[in-house]
């Protein structure tokens, strides 16, 4: 209510979905003929085979597509089992307030671009991103309760731990996914500190704890950083 202003990792209202759609799929689906099975190790295609079986899906639906939009779909189809709705998502729900609101909203980065970032992975990291997403799955059902309540109570150390503990486990999928956004971000946060106005800007939890997080950055950088 207080921010003149909200700034999303992607400005929503400049993202349109079909073609976010349409260059997801360009992208993310080999058209050499390749196959998921010849992608990854066959460890890694069992465990996906059996995720996806337990979601109702057959694997070979998705055999068409790169490890790292297998990691996507199975992440999300894994979230709607357990009753979220992507149309209740918190930036599409904050990007409609701040329109009926007529407050101006902009975004850090361009669907475009995170999807390019997560192309531009190699063979191998795609898939350790596609291992971490499907090891992070089996802890989604205990696991999503706890963080809410960690966040809501504003317990960082406990947000951390579920947050990046698997990540570190795939440290080159961590530098590129979070770190390097991070630090990519922080001149762009910096200006609107230079900028004067209010400004809430809304990115996922992952990027705002631990060492190398955005809230640490700008503590590095001389900025006094409250919890609310």
């Amino acid at each position: 209510e207080g921010s003149q202003k909200l700034v999303f990792e992607i400005d929503l209202k400049s993202a349109d979905a079909a073609t976010v759609q349409r260059l997801t799929l360009e992208k993310g689906a080999h058209r050499d003929g390749t196959t998921l099975a010849q992608s990854v190790s066959p460890e890694t295609y069992s465990l996906a085979e059996r995720r996806a079986k337990e979601l109702g899906i057959d694997i070979r639906v998705l055999s068409p597509l790169k490890p790292w939009l297998v990691a996507l779909t199975l992440t999300t189809l894994k979230l709607q089992k357990l009753g979220f709705d992507s149309n209740s998502g918190l930036d599409r729900y904050l990007t409609e307030r701040a329109m009926k609101s007529g407050k101006g909203t902009a975004g850090l980065e361009t669907a475009g671009f995170q999807i390019g970032l997560l192309d531009q992975l190699s063979k191998q990291d795609q898939e350790a991103m596609l291992r971490q997403s499907l090891t992070e799955m089996e802890l989604l059902d205990k696991g999503l309760d706890q963080l809410v309540r960690s966040w809501v109570t504003g317990d960082v150390p406990s947000l951390e731990e579920l947050l990046l503990n698997s990540m570190r486990g795939y440290p080159e999928v961590h530098q590129k996914i979070i770190v390097d956004r991070n630090r990519r971000w922080l001149p762009q946060v910096e200006k609107l500190l230079e900028e004067g106005a209010t400004t809430l800007v809304v990115v996922g939890a992952a990027h705002l704890v631990g060492k190398e997080g955005v809230i640490e950055l700008l503590k590095a950088r001389g900025y006094t950083v409250e919890q609310l």
